[in-house]
């Protein structure tokens, strides 16, 4: 069982880390809920039946376990400031539009109820399949194709809103 988790615990710690980030912005918080989330797996990893992947499995803790905590906090993170945003998106010489830019989309993705964050950032970001994005979620592949429709939308509507100019999806 030691063995097995620390193969899983090498091959997913960065895609867990990456994607809680994307999902909060939050570099310590990211790293709180991905010890978190490895505590879960080595808890629970003998209880794994593979009927998903591993990787799936291991996403679908961590954004229960991401869900779980922002309901115990009952708040929002806190606003990025322009630079953290640049940091987390660009490299430092990139030019100031870009910069501009990077900081809308952070915020537009931030305004997206947490189910459209989440498939935007499982599919878009991650590149998941539908069949896997419907494992971490509980969909269908349908509604995952449905509802990322609907979430990509939403997101060109809010980064519309906030000034941005040019097409991002």
């Amino acid at each position: 069982m030691k063995e097995e988790f620390e193969i899983a615990y090498e091959n997913y710690k960065n895609v867990v880390y990456t994607y809680l980030y994307h999902l909060s912005y939050d570099h310590f918080l990211a790293e709180d809920i991905s010890q978190e989330v490895f505590l879960k797996v080595y808890s629970g990893i003998k209880h794994f039946r593979g009927e998903s992947s591993l990787k799936t499995w291991i996403l679908k803790i961590a954004r229960n376990t991401y869900i779980n905590h922002t309901r115990k906090v009952k708040e929002k993170t806190s606003p990025l400031s322009e630079a953290e945003a640049v940091e987390s998106l660009e490299n430092p010489e990139d030019d100031a539009i870009n910069s501009e830019r990077a900081a809308t989309i952070i915020k537009a993705l931030k305004q997206l109820p947490e189910d459209y964050r989440t498939i935007i950032i499982l599919r878009d970001q991650q590149g998941f399949t539908y069949d896997e994005i419907g494992k971490i979620m509980d969909f269908s592949a349908s509604n995952v194709k449905i509802t990322l429709f609907r979430a990509r939308k939403k997101f060109k509507q809010i980064f519309s809103e906030l000034g941005g100019m040019d097409n991002v999806m």
